[in-house]
């Protein structure tokens, strides 16, 4: 991510909205942290810092005028990147694109509220999908903090963080081109072309990046045996009727995986029969 990190060391330090601490704003911080060291500082800006194109401004401030390091959602904002939080804004005008799985759900909820992706009851299901206990604790632990620099022990954890969020997007680009999607039975699926399943990138984050409904990868890194993954809840994919079936070896009952043995070379038999008609 050569690119964010040449535009973000334009900037002597990144302001925030002071309260409660939102995912964008963490994930702004976060890559802030760990591509530049800079300080960090939770308020609301002055008119000055705000036109000051040396400071970053994120998730507050009132506009969006990347030219001067403003990346506020919270009003008027280019048709084209409506829906987009501040996080979403930053790489949307650098060119980068949102492969990360959790990417989607990151500008829904900041946008539009818990509900929207979910319906009525969503609030405690983005609740749960979009935080670990670590990053509630990190979270939690920044609300109170108006000025952070890296002497400070949290700041590492946030360096941390923003390191992990820099290697996914990586990882995934790395391998990507290495997948070829096909049509089966009406099913996007998506088969990894070489033999060895060496790469970090998240299955997920793949099959969202291909639009695919299926991900087909070697299992066990050992180029012999393969992985079935459901991506996205398709429903016109159930991996658990391969259970039983001769050259499988595991099926989940909730559908969403299956793994074949050793030395199975007609994919397309298992994958046609995960498909629902």
């Amino acid at each position: 991510m050569q690119t964010l990190k040449n535009f973000l060391e334009k900037f002597t330090k990144l302001i925030v909205h002071a309260g409660g601490i939102h995912r964008d704003d963490l994930y702004v911080m976060a890559v802030f942290a760990a591509l530049t060291g800079r300080p960090i500082e939770r308020k609301r800006p002055s008119d000055e810092q705000v036109s000051n194109p040396g400071i970053l401004v994120a998730d507050v401030g009132g506009g969006y005028c990347p030219g001067q390091g403003n990346f506020d959602h919270h009003n008027v904002v280019p048709k084209e990147l409506e829906g987009l939080c501040a996080f979403g804004l930053i790489m949307a005008y650098l060119g980068i694109s949102g492969t990360w799985s959790w990417y989607k759900m990151l500008n829904e909820v900041d946008c539009y509220g818990p509900g929207k992706p979910f319906g009525k009851d969503g609030f405690r299901d983005v609740t749960g999908l979009l935080r670990s206990p670590w990053e509630s604790v990190l979270m939690g632990t920044l609300s109170h903090k108006e000025t952070i620099t890296n002497n400070w022990r949290g700041y590492g954890d946030l360096r941390l963080l923003g390191e992990q969020i820099i290697l996914e997007h990586n990882a995934l680009n790395d391998v990507i081109s290495d997948f070829e999607v096909k049509e089966v039975s009406g099913v996007n699926v998506a088969y990894y072309q070489k033999s060895n399943a060496n790469f970090d990138a998240d299955l997920l984050s793949i099959g969202l990046a291909l639009g695919a409904d299926l991900v087909v990868i070697p299992s066990d890194r050992d180029g012999e045996s393969n992985t079935l993954l459901r991506i996205a809840d398709s429903v016109a994919i159930d991996c658990s009727r391969l259970s039983g079936v001769n050259g499988c070896v595991f099926t989940h009952s909730g559908g969403f995986i299956a793994k074949l043995g050793n030395g199975i070379h007609d994919l397309d038999f298992y994958v046609k029969a995960v498909i629902i008609d």
